[in-house]
């Protein structure tokens, strides 16, 4: 069952909110011992939340397409009297006193929380044998890595215990999770969702965006979340009012597609994902899109600019906490060399990267200006990692397809587009596209989903 679904359900009055809750609750208690991919199950809150949905449905209010429906948060995400603790040693107790914006407004929509789920330390840090809580497994194989940062987040959609979840995405936090999971995730562009009150990684980029089983499902949840804070510095006002469900359904003739060869040429994409990607492109060629390839200048400084900027406002956040030894303690080994790199990045350096970055940003928005409406790349380079190589690997080893979308701001959406084989495990499309250009992303998947299976398969040991 959809989000969509689901919301269609309980408007017909199918089933009750407190009864979907309820089975979804049992699911996580008899599947997710197995998965952990939730942190903290907010059961007795989520019961109330559905009852109360359920009360306004019968007096007549009806809060939108998320009325009712169960989703989950990740765990640096504020939740006023329910502990964040960021999947690491050194917030484990920490309770916010209240919500962060994009919780707020997903209440705000009726949505009912069942809880938080895990992620990689800090939204930075990788996997370690010991950490304080278990990894995040994925649920299409478990000796697999749910991807991440946002592990949590994917592997509880992905499982069916939710129907959405939020993610964040620095570089590539919510699309590695959904490419790996088989979902569509959603990089929105920069500031179209307010980060206020989620713990940040890199404020220049950090994103927040929903992580869903469809395309229509997502963009749902993107317009119950998008909009303007003023609590937060970087949030962004649309121009005028977008209705991100505006373009699925629609035809792409007329359409322009960009492919940049030599991206994707550098991303070192194994052979079943670029079989998989030729495939996409003659699918939504035959759709009536039409493909441009180009080489984007400048496109190879992406990665390491992107690097800069990251290593050194990740230090900047943890600096304080690093310099006490008892803190500095609870730090896991992965996250704490990863942080103690940033000291390398100085000021010049730092300014030099963010200079360089608004001449891609400028560049890239005047080929899409001149060129063509979308870009499609790869989600990933590969398939999931497992958990052994993962553990032994650097986590920027597989991250070349999506900084692009970080680096910019622009919008970035995958969906899945196959599985590799031995084991069976998704493979993802990449759509990019102008800022606040959404719904047209939302258009080119909505016509590729509909004209493959991939969305109606889900792990078998789940179902």
């Amino acid at each position: 069952m959809s989000l969509a679904d689901a919301a269609t359900g309980l408007r017909q009055g199918q089933f009750s909110a407190e009864a979907l809750t309820r089975h979804l609750l049992e699911r996580i208690e008899r599947f997710d011992p197995r998965i952990h991919s939730f942190i903290t199950v907010t059961r007795e809150q989520a019961i109330e939340q559905a009852r109360a949905a359920d009360r306004e449905r019968a007096a007549g209010q009806d809060r939108g397409p998320l009325h009712g429906v169960p989703v989950a948060l990740k765990d640096n995400v504020w939740t006023e009297g329910i502990r964040t603790t960021c999947h690491s040693q050194v917030m484990m107790d920490f309770v916010p006193d209240r919500d962060a914006t994009v919780y707020r407004k997903l209440r705000e929509a009726g949505a009912v929380l069942l809880g938080k789920v895990g992620l990689w330390e800090f939204a930075y840090g990788v996997p370690g044998a010991n950490d304080p809580i278990p990894p995040v497994l994925n649920p299409w194989s478990l000796e697999h890595s749910p991807g991440g940062s946002s592990s949590g987040s994917g592997a509880s959609v992905a499982a069916g215990f939710v129907f959405g979840a939020i993610g964040t995405d620095t570089g590539g936090s919510i699309r590695h999770p959904s490419s790996v999971c088989g979902l569509v995730g959603m990089k929105p562009t920069y500031g179209l969702v307010a980060q206020d009150g989620v713990v940040p990684v890199s404020l220049a980029l950090d994103h927040i965006g929903p992580m869903t089983r469809t395309v229509c499902d997502n963009a749902l949840m993107l317009q119950a979340i998008a909009g303007h804070d003023p609590l937060d510095p970087n949030s962004r006002r649309a121009p005028g009012g977008i209705d991100f469900t505006a373009g699925i359904g629609q035809p792409l003739k007329g359409l322009k597609a960009g492919v940049p060869v030599n991206l994707i040429a550098a991303g070192d994409n194994v052979p079943e994902v670029t079989a998989a990607f030729q495939a996409a492109l003659d699918c939504l060629r035959d759709l009536g899109l039409e493909l441009i390839e180009f080489d984007f200048q400048g496109g190879d400084q992406v990665h390491a600019d992107s690097t800069v900027i990251l290593e050194h406002e990740a230090w900047l956040e943890h600096r304080e906490r690093l310099s006490d030894p008892v803190f500095a303690a609870r730090y896991g080994a992965g996250l704490r060399k990863r942080l103690e790199s940033g000291l390398r990045r100085g000021e010049e350096a730092y300014r030099e990267a963010r200079r360089k970055a608004a001449e891609t940003t400028a560049a890239l928005d005047a080929v899409f200006a001149s060129r063509f409406d979308v870009l499609l790349m790869p989600g990933r380079e590969a398939p999931a990692m497992s958990m052994t190589d993962l553990m032994a690997a650097s986590p920027t080893a597989r991250g070349k397809m999506t900084r692009l979308g970080n680096l910019t701001g622009m919008p970035a959406l995958v969906l899945p587009m196959g599985f590799a084989s031995e084991p069976r495990l998704p493979i993802a499309l990449q759509i990019m596209a102008r800022h606040f250009n959404e719904p047209l992303i939302y258009r080119v998947a909505s016509a590729y989903e509909s004209a493959q299976p991939w969305v109606s398969q889900h792990p078998q040991w789940l179902i």
